[in-house]
């Protein structure tokens, strides 16, 4: 009687594990892939920023205002990493923010204030799939911490991926200390 009790506990035992190990596998599997797909976004977004950036550094050569850095063609995306890459490009926001703001004097034509209004709607979704990427890595990272998720990401070779960091994250934890 106490091998039927013995064999029905140990059984219960080792479902209860493969229920939370098919768990842990399907959680890992649903948050892969919403990592992977705000990557491809923010990888689309951010060769689309270089586009808009081109031509909005292009048109301002035209006009013969200086744009303070490096030549943007110079950049090549193929090898640096989405982190790299939005960074380099990130240097380019404020001294064309600056360049609307305190040149009054230079005259856009409209296609040019509608690359100015097309580069803020794309550092708005870069920003909005930057978000996303960060709150389903966060979860990630945990999630590969804890078992039975652990022992999965081990065998599969899984590592604890990297954020994006804002500016004003950055200065929130300048602050904070």
């Amino acid at each position: 009687m106490w091998i039927y009790i013995t064999l029905g506990a140990v059984l219960v035992v080792f479902l209860i594990l493969f229920i939370m190990y098919v768990n842990a596998k399907n959680k890992l599997r649903s948050i892969r892939l919403k990592i992977n797909t705000a990557e491809d976004s923010i990888e689309s977004l951010l060769l689309e920023k270089k586009d808009k950036l081109m031509d909005i550094c292009s048109f301002l050569k035209k006009k013969k205002v200086e744009v303070s850095l490096d030549d943007i063609t110079l950049l090549d995306e193929k090898t640096l990493n989405n982190f790299e890459f939005n960074e380099e490009l990130s240097k380019y926001d404020q001294p064309i923010s600056e360049i609307i703001n305190f040149n009054k004097d230079i005259e856009f034509k409209e296609n040019e204030l509608n690359a100015f209004d097309a580069l803020e709607t794309i550092n708005i979704d870069l920003l909005a799939s930057q978000k996303y990427y960060n709150d389903n890595t966060i979860k990630y990272n945990k999630l590969i911490s804890t078992f039975p998720a652990s022992i999965i990401a081990k065998s599969k070779h899984y590592k604890i991926k990297g954020t994006y960091t804002s500016k004003k994250e950055e200065i929130f934890e300048i602050l904070k200390k």
